[in-house]
C-alpha cells in the first residue's frame, strides 16, 4: 500500500482539487497541509522521514484500468457515509473501515478503478445491497496515504469518471464487489438542454456573487458540455446528501439542470 512517501503527489492533487473550488494554495502550503494530515508537524520533518525510508519524492500516478465485459463491469465497492461523488469530481476521502481499506489497496495494486456509492444509513457499518443507493460513480484512485500516528486511518484522492448502476452485489471476506452497468447521460431533448445550459451559465455568476465567492476558473472548460456543467454546479450547492444523490440519480441532463437551477435560486433567496 502507498504511504507517506507519496506526499508530494498528494500535495499536487490537493492543490488541483482545491483549485476547482477557487481556493489557491502555494506548493509549500500544500506540502505543509499534507504533512499535518499525516500527523507530522511540518514538511521538513516529513521530507527527512522520506529520505530515511529510502523513498523517492517523485510523484507517482496510477493508470486507470477496468475489467469489463460488453455491457457490465465488476469492481470493488467503496461505500460512503455522507459523500456523493460526481463524474469529473476530484476530492479527498477519509476511510477507516477494514473492507474499504482493503478495496482501495486492491485498486492501487491493480492500477484500476472502484465504485463509489453513498450508503442510505450513514451509521451502518457494513452496508450490503439493500443499504446502498443503486446509482454511484466509477472512479480512479489517484493516490493514497496512511496517517503514521493513527492505525488503520487512510486518506485517498479519487477522481469520478462516469455514472453506473448496481446490477449484482457480492459480499466477500476481504472486500465487497458489484457488477455494474454504465449509465450514460440522456440528451433526448437537445434543444431544451442547450437552453437550460445557457440559463445555468448566466445564473452561475450571480449565485457565486450572492454567496461571496469568486467565479470558478473551470467555467470555460464546461461551457460546451451540459452534463459536465450540471455536475460541476451540483458540487457547489452544499445541499443535503439526499439532494445530491437525487441529482446523481437524474440521468436526463435537461431534468438535472432544471433541478440545479431550482436549488440555486432557493440558495440565492436564502442568502
Amino acid at each position: 500500500m502507498r504511504d507517506y512517501r507519496d506526499a508530494k503527489a498528494m500535495a499536487q492533487t490537493l492543490r488541483d482539487a482545491l483549485s476547482e473550488k477557487n481556493v489557491s494554495l502555494t506548493n509549500s502550503e500544500s506540502l505543509e497541509l499534507v504533512a499535518k494530515t499525516l500527523g507530522i508537524k511540518d514538511w521538513n520533518t516529513l521530507a527527512a522521514r522520506i529520505q530515511a525510508a529510502g523513498g523517492s519524492d517523485k510523484p507517482r500516478r496510477t493508470k486507470v484500468s477496468a475489467k469489463a465485459g460488453r455491457a457490465e463491469t465488476v469492481l470493488p465497492v467503496v461505500p460512503l457515509r455522507d459523500v456523493v461523488v460526481f463524474p469529473n469530481h476530484t476530492l479527498p476521502l477519509f476511510m477507516g473501515r477494514c473492507k474499504t481499506i482493503q478495496a482501495i489497496e486492491h485498486v492501487m495494486k491493480e492500477d484500476g478503478q472502484a465504485f463509489f456509492v453513498t450508503q442510505k444509513n450513514e451509521k451502518e457499518e457494513n452496508p450490503t445491497l439493500e443499504g446502498l443507493h443503486t446509482m454511484g460513480t466509477v472512479g480512479s484512485v489517484l493516490n493514497v496515504a496512511t496517517a503514521v500516528d493513527e492505525e488503520g486511518f487512510l486518506m485517498s484522492f479519487v477522481r469520478g469518471q462516469y455514472r453506473a448502476s448496481i446490477r449484482r452485489f457480492e459480499e466477500r471476506d476481504d472486500f465487497n464487489v458489484v457488477t455494474l452497468e454504465r449509465i450514460d447521460d440522456d440528451y433526448s431533448n437537445a434543444e431544451k438542454t442547450q437552453i437550460l445550459l445557457k440559463e445555468l451559465l448566466q445564473e452561475a455568476p450571480v449565485f457565486f456573487q450572492t454567496r461571496g465567492w469568486q467565479q470558478p476558473s473551470w467555467r470555460t472548460k464546461i461551457s460546451g458540455d451540459p452534463a459536465r456543467a450540471a455536475d460541476a454546479m451540483a458540487r457547489w450547492l452544499e445541499n443535503s446528501v439526499a439532494e445530491r444523490q437525487q441529482l446523481l440519480d437524474t440521468v436526463n441532463v435537461a431534468d438535472r439542470i432544471e433541478k440545479i437551477l431550482l436549488l440555486m435560486r432557493q440558495k440565492r433567496q436564502a442568502a
